[in-house]
């Protein structure tokens, strides 16, 4: 039980660290691109996860991946959240652990 304690708070001391570090990078620059990349980098060394995607919208006010680390061409391909052919994206960021049990997210998987 200790060493299980002492694992995680070692884990939550390293991710806290690398939040700081990271953090730097992303106010450090005013170009989009350093901060979409600087991002990517973060949420890889802090969420375990197979793949990730920055969506934004555009100047349209349709959405579009900004970045993307890990997602198949098919992915990226697919018509965006919201333009009628897949539901709306969300007004605020959404978080999904588990896409294959999120409801909504059918049409999004590979």
């Amino acid at each position: 039980m200790l060493a299980k304690t002492e694992a995680e708070r070692s884990d939550l001391h390293r991710r806290l660290l690398t939040l700081v570090q990271a953090s730097q990078s992303v106010v450090g620059t005013v170009e989009l691109e350093d901060v979409l990349s600087a991002t990517i980098r973060l949420a890889r060394e802090l969420v375990t996860a197979d793949a990730y995607v920055l969506w934004q919208k555009s100047t349209d006010g349709k959405w579009e991946s900004a970045r993307t680390f890990g997602v198949s061409d098919s992915f990226v391909r697919l018509p965006p959240p919201g333009s009628g052919v897949t539901p709306a994206a969300p007004d605020e960021p959404m978080v999904v652990e588990d896409v294959t049990r999120s409801p909504g997210l059918e049409g999004r998987r590979d």
